[in-house]
């Protein structure tokens, strides 16, 4: 062990988790990530490498517009 620094290791493991995950995902291009801006990107960076374009919106942003949606389903639009 002690082949890298504590203060990447959590880092790495996160990059392995992703990997694995994006590894076991049936996706296609585009893709798009809801969540925060931070791990967000690092979800975007690796399907990038995986030569899928994806688009990152905050989780925030996402709900206020899944809200507008719904409420434009049922007639209450907000003007």
């Amino acid at each position: 062990m002690n082949e890298m620094e504590g203060a990447s290791l959590a880092d790495y493991l996160s990059g392995i988790l992703i990997g694995h995950e994006l590894d076991r995902a049936d996706l296609s291009a585009p893709v798009l990530i809801v969540g925060a801006p931070d791990l967000g990107a690092l979800y975007q960076r690796a399907l990038g490498h995986a030569g899928i374009e994806a688009e990152l919106i905050a989780g925030d942003v996402a709900t206020a517009r899944g809200l507008n949606a719904v409420a434009k389903l049922r007639g209450h639009e907000r003007k």
